[in-house]
């Protein structure tokens, strides 16, 4: 579509010059311009064009640790859905095992060149224990023309436990992408 419209603004710029010049003509042509030389005015693939995967260490309150994978897929122009799963560490010495959480995250972006700002309502569940609402906001860029790229984020969110208990749950998340 841009394409088609650079080359319409050129034939309407050509013909107007060759209307507008004074110099005798032996008969007027007209000449395609070669499509080979216009400048690729497309989108790069980015994460809100393909599948990607996202994995790395994460935090909630800024101290619990912890790890995150997730899959995202496109689901309209700058547009993705992320589902995703963390495991928590929580040092507590009653609490054995890593806290599941498991996420969804609708991704609303903008492009800069090879760079993606992206940001976007959340929802999750810690699984049996509370539910969580926020929001995600961050940036995604690829290694060159890798399909292998990093990603930092931030999110906030506030959670309610079944006891009706609020808490406000702050946290950074960093890692790779991988694009399909």
């Amino acid at each position: 579509m841009k394409r088609a419209l650079l080359l319409a603004c050129l034939l309407l710029a050509s013909s107007a010059l060759a209307q507008g010049s004074e110099a005798p003509t032996a008969a007027p042509t007209t000449s395609s311009p070669d499509l080979n030389a216009l400048p690729d005015l497309s989108t790069p693939d980015t994460i809100f064009m393909t599948a990607t995967l996202w994995g790395g260490p994460v935090t909630e309150v800024y101290i619990l640790p912890g790890l995150s994978a997730a899959f995202s897929f496109p689901v309209m122009p700058d547009t993705a859905l992320r589902l995703g799963a963390e495991a928590i560490l929580v040092p507590l010495p009653d609490v054995n095992l890593p806290l599941p959480v498991v996420n969804a995250d609708v991704l609303f972006g903008e492009h800069y060149g090879d760079t993606v700002l992206y940001a976007g309502p959340s929802v999750g569940t810690v699984l049996g224990a509370a539910w969580l609402l926020g929001s995600v906001a961050g940036l995604q860029r690829p290694f060159g023309d890798s399909p292998v790229g990093w990603y930092a984020e931030s999110r906030l969110r506030f959670g309610t436990d079944f006891r009706n208990a609020f808490i406000f749950l702050p946290g950074v998340s960093v890692g790779l992408t991988v694009r399909f």
